[in-house]
C-alpha cells in the first residue's frame, strides 16, 4: 500500500519595510482628511450664514448690451434687500459715479456676480477694490459705472491669504521637513 504524503508547509514571507515606506500613504491620508474637513467645515459655515449668502440669480444670463450689465448690477448691489441706498456724485454723463451708504458687499457676493459677468463672453467686467471700497463695471474697456462704499476697519486689518497645494514632495522627506519647520 503506497503512503499518502503530507504536503510540506512552506513559511511566508514577510514583507520586508524599508524606513519611510508607511510614511508617504499616511502623509497622504492625513492631508487628504485635513482638506476634506477643511472644506467641509467652510462649506456648512456659509450655509449657517443666510443673510450673507447672495440672492440667487436667474440662471441664464444674457449680456448683449451694457444696459443688461447695468440691470444686473442694479438689481444685485443698487435694489436689492441688503443695499441701504446710495447717493448720485457728478462725473460725465457716460460714467455713473454712487456713493454707497453702506458698508462693502459680501466678497463672496461680489465674487459670484463678477463670475457670472465674466462667463457670459460679453465684453463686460466687474473689478473689485474691497480696501479701496469700490466696485467699478467696465464695457469694452471703458469705465461705466463706480459704486463707493465705506470700508469698515474689519475690512482693512484682514490679510490677503495665500493657498500653496504641493502635489508631490519627491522621495526624499528631508525637504518637506524643512517646509513644515518654516515659521508662519
Amino acid at each position: 500500500m503506497a503512503s499518502k504524503k503530507k504536503p510540506v508547509r512552506t513559511a511566508k514571507k514577510k514583507k520586508q519595510i524599508l524606513p519611510g515606506q508607511g510614511l508617504k500613504p499616511a502623509l497622504i491620508i492625513l492631508i487628504s482628511g485635513s482638506l476634506a474637513l477643511v472644506g467641509l467645515v467652510l462649506y456648512f459655515g456659509l450655509l449657517i450664514q443666510p443673510s450673507s449668502r447672495p440672492t440667487p440669480l436667474p440662471e441664464k444670463i444674457q449680456i448683449s448690451t451694457y444696459a443688461d450689465v447695468n440691470r444686473l448690477v442694479e438689481a444685485e448691489l443698487l435694489a436689492s434687500s441688503n443695499s441701504p441706498g446710495w447717493q448720485r456724485l457728478g462725473g460725465p454723463n457716460e460714467l455713473v459715479r454712487l456713493q454707497m451708504r453702506g458698508d462693502y458687499p459680501d466678497s463672496l457676493r461680489l465674487m459670484e456676480l463678477a463670475t457670472r459677468i465674466a462667463l457670459t463672453d460679453s465684453p463686460a467686467q466687474l473689478d473689485l477694490a474691497p480696501r479701496k471700497g469700490l466696485v467699478r463695471v467696465y464695457w469694452q474697456g471703458e469705465l461705466r459705472m463706480e459704486l463707493r462704499y465705506k470700508v469698515s476697519g474689519q475690512l482693512l486689518e484682514q490679510r490677503p491669504m495665500v493657498a500653496i497645494i504641493m502635489d508631490d514632495m519627491g522621495r526624499d522627506l528631508t525637504e518637506f521637513s524643512d517646509l513644515l519647520d518654516l515659521s508662519l
